[in-house]
């Protein structure tokens, strides 16, 4: 039986460049110089002051060559991150890469990226240029056909590295006497215009207004930003008053060219622009400067708490600050705002200056700790999806919120790094989850309720980790300190964490009753997530003890649990395990029924480990079912995963049993030789075309109505190691000749057309040659 998922295709990610919202204007010589230097080297630094543009252009280099990176060009904002162990962390949370070993993690992307073409925009790297440079030289020295092109104000100074100093503008200095024509031949000139379009459609540079013109962009030095912010004044003045405004700010015309001079000529003039802001602007820009990553209305609103700004001023505030281009507004999925790295500096600068950055990165941090918990109360329910999609859009501002929590010996520390237990595991950011916990924890020795709780999180992700001495450990502290407490709910909770090391440790029968007692105990409590863990586990240790009607109950129940409350994570979890008891009772049609909701249920969430365990699962059955070179794919593909994450089967319930079984099968069938170029060949599958192919969809489908995932067949297709065999077949090929021509085994022709004979009910050779030539 063959099946096909309705669902919809899984989106492909080749990289995460903006689409930016502006013409991008000049620059074409720097354009193509860096384009070249890229093709020729493999790591490329764009150097220059402030404000100068090198964001945009590294983005537009990027964009232009894209095509040459098949796994991707993505873009990582490194200005968020004042922590040197972050960048890598950064750089893996931007791949998607993740990380459930405790080891490096630096070992884990650069495993991820070794075989692949990427190309890595790492931006605004001045604070942390030596980590950078080191992530760099590591990763560069694991991939191969890795290309990096980073933007810093200094030259980050690591062998390989090729620097291209980017100067301003083409500005029309000295041009006094220029017409209207010699002046749009200045870059300056022209990026004025465009942008000054934009705000006043009807602006042109006229004999009348070149003077003020030539005027502006020549104080203005051909900084990009500084254009941008003058143009915007548009809206409110003359060019004549916008020149000569800018003409009398002292710093502009000091003489000190160079980059010192420019950045001191981009601060004067954001603070001509701050003082031409209302008080409710200026107050709004300051605080809203806390925010490292994009903010929301809500957000902004939560920081001025202790202003007289009401929500609707707050509102008027940001977009007056649009309008003036010192905050870009991106209106999907949501409204949402965000700075401009020079912009935001300057007003954390003035924030600093007024005393009242202390409040309001508390302020900020309640914030976050507000949102975390909610997220935390609504883990089993809808919104589950929402919160972690919001969680990790603002990842890089709770770890902010925690850092300042922790420098001010706040609780709010290890309150938010215990409630995003789900969240690190959903993310496969387990290694940072236990790094946060940990610094948290030693912070809080006397906090016992949190501590509790975010022992607990420790204890899950250590169990998680495959690293059970932490976990036991963990555990013993927990059930000490959760009696300390009288907390049944955390009693509870951590029997269940004992349960889950008990089966990890090949204890089934300790882990069969530890488990069936937390389980009771969390009904007891209504603990709608310790139930669900409770019901999984127990299903796995089922399949362990070969008791597959109670493994199947016990899944059964933990689906019907939460299909009751609307969850999907924990869902996707228990279809997995019911799959493998389904198989293990003869069951493999009602069995891929449960993986291909598993892997429709995880794409959504991203969860690349559980997708790893169920193209394994998938493997096993088609190999239990004699489709030898699908197995072999599919095994392939989830080792690549398995190594991808770091992460190992063992780490959920001993079933590396079921693994080599399936891989000695395979191995007997195919051949050394011929399972090793097909895992290969799996392991090469981009994760779109994988999830594709696990669910018998092809590399483009699209919705397929016709095709439900209750049994109705679809017209088989070939895959295309299958389609090459039966194009030789069809011109009289023998099976040695097909080998010879393919690179193959003999051995694995004989299982390909093994497989096509079986996939089509074909008899002979002969029927393979009429089919094909039919389809030409």
């Amino acid at each position: 039986m063959r099946i096909v998922s309705t669902s919809r295709r899984s989106p492909r990610r080749t990289g995460n460049l903006p689409a930016e919202l502006t013409n991008f204007v000049g620059r074409r010589r720097a354009l193509e110089s860096v384009t070249q230097l890229l093709s020729s080297n493999r790591l490329v630094t764009l150097t220059g002051p402030g404000g100068v543009g090198k964001s945009r252009l590294a983005v537009e280099v990027a964009e232009g060559i894209r095509r040459r990176f098949p796994d991707g060009v993505w873009l990582v904002e490194l200005a968020e991150i004042d922590d040197p162990l972050g960048v890598s962390r950064t750089i893996a949370r931007v791949l998607d890469v993740r990380d459930q070993s405790h080891g490096d993690p630096i070992d884990t992307l650069g495993g991820y990226l070794q075989s692949r073409r990427v190309l890595l925009v790492l931006d605004n790297c001045e604070h942390l240029a030596a980590a950078t440079a080191t992530v760099a030289h590591t990763l560069l020295r694991f991939a191969p056909q890795l290309r990096i092109l980073t933007t810093s104000r200094q030259a980050l100074g690591v062998n390989g590295e090729h620097v291209h100093v980017l100067p301003p503008l083409t500005s029309p200095a000295g041009a006094e006497d220029a017409t209207v024509a010699e002046l749009l031949e200045f870059e300056a000139v022209q990026l004025f215009l465009d942008r000054s379009r934009s705000v006043a459609p009807d602006f042109e540079i006229t004999d009348e207004n070149r003077s003020a013109v030539r005027v502006l962009c020549s104080c203005l030095d051909g900084i990009p930003l500084a254009i941008e912010l003058a143009s915007a004044r548009l809206r409110s003045m003359t060019i004549e008053q916008i020149a000569s405004r800018v003409e009398d700010l002292p710093d502009l015309l000091s003489n000190a060219h160079g980059a010192t001079g420019r950045q001191q000529a981009l601060n004067a003039l954001m603070n001509w622009s701050f003082q031409l802001c209302t008080p409710a602007e200026q107050e709004v820009w300051t605080r809203v400067s806390v925010f490292v990553g994009s903010f929301d209305l809500a957000a902004a609103t939560a920081v001025c708490e202790r202003t007289n700004l009401t929500c609707p001023d707050v509102l008027a505030a940001l977009a007056g600050l649009v309008d003036k281009s010192v905050l870009v507004l991106a209106v999907h999925p949501d409204a949402s705002y965000r700075f401009l790295e020079p912009i935001r500096q300057f007003g954390r600068a003035e924030l600093n200056h007024g005393g009242k950055e202390s409040e309001t990165r508390q302020l900020h941090c309640g914030h976050f700790a507000k949102l975390v918990a909610q997220s935390h109360l609504e883990e089993f329910g809808p919104n589950q999806l929402p919160h972690l999609r919001q969680m990790r859009h603002h990842h890089a501002d709770i770890c902010s919120a925690m850092q300042f929590a922790m420098l001010s010996g706040r609780v709010e520390a290890i309150v938010i790094a215990g409630a995003l237990r789900i969240y690190w595991h959903s993310t496969g950011s387990l290694t940072e989850g236990r790094s946060w916990l940990a610094a948290a924890l030693d912070q809080h020795p006397d906090a016992d309720y949190v501590r509790a709780q975010a022992q607990w999180a420790d204890t899950w992700l250590a169990l998680m980790q495959g690293d059970t001495d932490s976990a036991v450990a963990e555990t013993a502290a927990g059930l000490v300190l959760s009696q300390k407490i009288e907390s049944e709910h955390l009693r509870h909770r951590f029997g269940l964490a004992s349960g889950v090391a008990s089966l990890h440790s090949g204890d089934l029968t300790t882990a069969a009753e530890t488990l069936q007692a937390a389980y009771l105990g969390c009904e007891s409590r209504d603990d709608l997530v310790g139930m669900s863990i409770a019901l999984v586990q127990l299903a796995l240790t089922s399949i362990m003890l070969g008791d597959y009607e109670a493994s199947s109950a016990y899944a059964s129940n933990s689906v019907q649990l939460s299909e009751r409350n609307g969850e999907s994570w924990y869902k996707a979890h228990a279809h997995w395990a019911l799959s493998i008891s389904l198989w293990r009772q003869g069951k493999p049609e009602s069995a891929v029924i449960e993986l291909n909701t598993s892997i429709e249920l995880m794409t959504e969430f991203g969860e690349r480990l559980v997708l790893a365990r169920s193209f394994e699962v998938l493997g096993w059955i088609a190999t239990d079912s004699g489709e030898f070179i699908r197995g072999a794919q599919l095994i392939g593909m989830s080792t690549r995963l398995w190594d991808d994450t770091g992460a190992a089967l063992s780490a959920f319930g001993r079933l590396d049993f079921l693994h080599e079984e399936c891989v000695a099968k395979l191995d007997e069938e195919l051949g050394t030789a011929g399972l090793r170029e097909e895992m290969r060949h799996g392991a090469s599958s981009s994760l779109h075309d994988a999830i594709n192919f696990a669910l018998n969809r092809g590399a483009d489908a699209q919705d397929t109505a016709e095709y439900v995932a209750s049994g109705l067949t679809a017209e088989p297709e070939m895959t295309k190691r299958e389609s090459q065999v039966a194009e030789l077949i069809a011109i009289g090929k023998s099976n040695k000749e097909i080998a010879t021509a393919l690179s193959i085994s003999i051995r694995t022709v004989e299982a390909h057309v093994e497989h096509i004979f079986n996939k089509f009910d074909f008899t002979s050779r002969t029927q393979i040659a009429v089919w094909q030539h039919a389809r030409k």
